[in-house]
């Protein structure tokens, strides 16, 4: 963009201040105003240190680490990579302890679909050791292919120590590919992007609040995230690369195909993406011939892999009824079952649907303050809620800014990742699930990144209003969650 921007080299302190300060008033005012409901105090601490780790601690790292050197980037990676594996193992060691000591299992307060893993994988090892294993990946295959890849995960870990042990390791394996997929992201955002906004944008990532929390969750979403930060990497080296061979492009593939056995549609956006990616990048970087042979590739592996069983995923995630789906999905997530007396949902879900989740696609969830007897882990990722809340304004300023200036043809491949997905997301009844918004949030941050190293003077008043309007909407959500149950 034209002109000087605001800062170059580090983040300012009011970068932190207003986040840190709109949360306290949201926090505390929520709490006060629905006292009846407040939310218990642990969960108050989780939150303070997700909100104030993230942003205090990005403007410090932002300037302790803008001394190092652009030709220092191995330097900075190492710091990077140490500083974001301690941060997640130390936390995968403390909430694996707090969960069995708050729920007296290792798994996260909610945990069925945790647990749904865990015994498949265990299943999985009996069948292997009767002999069976290839014959029950298949029926697998048949049934369920977007759910193989995380059993097949941690099958050995399950193998090989007991539950809680193996929950254990899993969680610091988590922590190890999530702190290697913040160097990914460093990697992406350095190769088209300033080093300044890169090593920003890293920062988020290591700092994020979401991130984090779900090393320490039994789910697939670290490991995917990972895996497709790392296609997006492949493909943005291949992208750019003079010279494409059958070892340059294969890895890439191959990763792509894997996506499939974690969320199928994720699978085909992936690939979708690159084909977007090759169809609009500045025919500098990559000359229509490569254009024409790449996207050949891209087609063919999308034709492969599009069989009657994907396709019928992708299907009933992409063509069900959208509206109905999103109210149930609704009702369900913010409501319970209660003994005897039925469904106790939110009765105002009928007023939401895609025309409330598509404008907000980038923002939503907002953070849950009160406490309703049940959503124990929405309390204690509120914090990061309310991070991504506070954030996504920087995503959307960076659209605007991507679109008025032309910019957006150089970082082509993770914009239709990032845009592609989320679009899909916001007509499905997942919308409003913060796991289903993981696998993309590293690229959000990347953005959010590339806003902030290029805002203005006038920019910082924006900032501000932005978080009184976040401050807004989460006493509007916590008054919706209680309203519709008529409390």
């Amino acid at each position: 963009m034209s002109g000087a921007s605001l800062y170059l080299q580090s983040l300012p302190d009011w970068f932190a201040t207003y986040a840190v300060v709109s949360y306290i008033v949201a926090l505390i005012g929520v709490n006060i105003v629905y006292s009846e409901y407040a939310t218990e105090w642990y969960f108050w601490v989780f939150g303070i240190v997700w909100v104030a780790g993230f942003f205090f601690l990005s403007v410090k790292c932002s300037r302790d680490w803008s001394i190092l050197h652009v030709r220092k980037s191995k330097a900075f990676e190492k710091k990077l990579f140490g500083l974001a594996l301690a941060l997640r193992v130390l936390y995968a060691i403390f909430i694996h302890y707090f969960y069995i000591e708050m729920t007296g299992y290792p798994f996260e307060f909610g945990f069925a679909d945790s647990e749904g893993y865990a015994d498949t994988a265990k299943w999985l090892v009996d069948q292997w050791t009767d002999g069976m294993f290839i014959a029950t990946l298949t029926e697998l295959a048949e049934t369920s292919f977007s759910d193989m890849g995380y059993p097949l995960f941690i099958l050995l870990p399950i193998k090989w120590f007991d539950r809680e042990l193996a929950l254990l390791v899993i969680r610091i394996i988590h922590a190890v590919i999530g702190a290697y997929t913040v160097v990914i992201i460093y990697r992406i955002a350095r190769r088209s992007m300033d080093e300044t906004t890169a090593r920003i944008a890293s920062i988020f990532c290591m700092l994020h609040p979401v991130l984090i929390c779900y090393v320490g969750i039994t789910l697939k979403e670290t490991l995917m995230t990972w895996l497709l930060v790392l296609f997006i990497d492949m493909g943005d080296r291949m992208l750019r690369s003079r010279n494409y061979s059958f070892f340059s492009i294969a890895p890439m593939v191959v990763l792509g195909l894997l996506l499939f056995l974690f969320r199928t549609v994720l699978g085909m956006i992936a690939f979708m993406a690159i084909f977007f990616a090759l169809v609009m990048i500045d025919s500098k970087i990559v000359s229509f011939g490569k254009k024409i042979i790449l996207g050949t590739l891209v087609v063919g592996i999308l034709l492969m892999s599009a069989s009657e069983r994907i396709m019928h995923e992708v299907h009933e995630i992409t063509h069900a009824d959208v509206k109905g789906q999103q109210q149930t999905s609704l009702e369900y997530r913010y409501g319970e079952k209660k003994g005897g007396k039925g469904f106790s949902g939110n009765s105002w879900a009928k007023y939401t649907g895609t025309t409330v989740f598509a404008p907000l696609i980038f923002t939503i969830p907002f953070p849950t303050l009160v406490d309703l007897g049940f959503q124990q882990d929405m309390r204690l990722i509120h914090g990061g809620n309310w991070m991504r809340n506070v954030m996504s304004g920087f995503v959307i300023l960076a659209m605007f800014m991507l679109l008025l200036t032309g910019d957006w043809r150089r970082y082509t491949l993770p914009l239709a990742l990032m845009l592609g997905y989320l679009v899909m997301l916001a007509f499905t009844q997942f919308a409003h699930s913060l796991r289903f918004h993981i696998p993309v949030m590293p690229f959000e941050m990347m953005f959010a990144a590339y806003a902030i190293t290029n805002m203005r003077k006038k920019h910082r008043n924006w900032y501000a209003v932005w978080c009184i309007v976040m401050v807004v909407a989460c006493f509007a959500w916590n008054w919706f969650k209680l309203k519709g149950r008529g409390l």
